[in-house]
Order: C-alpha cells, then sequence, then structure tokens
C-alpha cells in the first residue's frame, strides 16, 4: 500500500479498496437522490507516494474528464485542485467546466492563475488570509474573471470520498 512521503503519519487502511469514479458515479446515480446532486471533484496528485503510479496531469486530467462526460454528468461537476497544471488541462479539454483553484501555500500568482483559466472558484487555505491586503488581493483576484467567480476559503481537512480514475 502507498505511503505518501509528504504524509508519513496518515493512516493506511489495508485491505480497503477505492472504487473508481465510475463505480462511484454508477453508485450514487443508483439512488433515488442521485440525480440532484452536484460534485466538486477535487484531482489530486501524489508524485512523492513511494511507489507513485500517478498518471502525468493531463492524463489524469483527461481520464477524469472523459469519465464525467461519458456518464454526462458535466452540468454536475465542479473540477479543483491544488495542481494548476491539471487544471489547466481540464479547461483545455471542456471549455465550459466549472473550475476552482486551490491554494495552500500562497497567495503569490492566484489572481493570474484565476484569470489565465477564467475558474469561476478560488479557495485558498484559511490560513492565508491574515491581512486586509491579503483580502483586497483576492477581491481584484474575482474581479479579473467572471461576475460569477467565488471566494471560498479552504477550511481546515474535513471528511471526504476518495475515488480512484484507475481500477
Amino acid at each position: 500500500q502507498k505511503q505518501s512521503l509528504k504524509h508519513p503519519n496518515q493512516a493506511r487502511m489495508p485491505g480497503l479498496r477505492i472504487p473508481t469514479l465510475k463505480q462511484l458515479f454508477d453508485a450514487i446515480l443508483a439512488h433515488p437522490d442521485g440525480h440532484s446532486l452536484q460534485f466538486n471533484l477535487e484531482i489530486k496528485r501524489d508524485t512523492e507516494s513511494v511507489d507513485c503510479r500517478t498518471p502525468p496531469s493531463c492524463e489524469l486530467a483527461q481520464r477524469v474528464v472523459e469519465e464525467v462526460a461519458a456518464c454526462t454528468l458535466n452540468h454536475r461537476v465542479r473540477y479543483s485542485s491544488f495542481d494548476f497544471d491539471i487544471l489547466r488541462c481540464v479547461r483545455k479539454l471542456d471549455v465550459n467546466a466549472v473550475i476552482g483553484v486551490l491554494q495552500d501555500e500562497t497567495l503569490v500568482g492566484l489572481a493570474e492563475k484565476v484569470s489565465e483559466i477564467s475558474a469561476q472558484i478560488v479557495s485558498p487555505k484559511w490560513d492565508l488570509l491574515k491581512t486586509v491586503q491579503d483580502v483586497e488581493l483576492l477581491r481584484r483576484c474575482v474581479k479579473t474573471t467572471t461576475e460569477t467567480t467565488t471566494v471560498a476559503p479552504v477550511s481546515p481537512p474535513a471528511p471526504c470520498f476518495y475515488t480512484s480514475v484507475t481500477s
């Protein structure tokens, strides 16, 4: 089982099988209320894992975007990532995609990233917003994109469901 060098204290769960994205969509859509749900797909790559088999950014983005399209869920999916290369590839693959830029290290360059890919959602890590100037930077960032851009700080870790695009 993979162990991330970035997260050495992360709990390991031997025998746990992570479902594929298609399996997750199938299970949710089979539920009576499944057709009313929206999805935020945070696309992650762990290039520091000892036995990493994660595909390159654009290949990973392509697999996810194609699976979403195959399930005809384009109108119900938002793509987000801390990996800007992935988001850039998503935008090239789907010009209508709703994209969220996640930022955890610095606000420097965030406005340019958001503008480059016309992201509709900006989510800096909550503890990056320390000053009035930081908030003003985000406001300028939002004004450089569309009127529908949302600024939503990434709060401390919350429960999530993990899935995989590979079997």
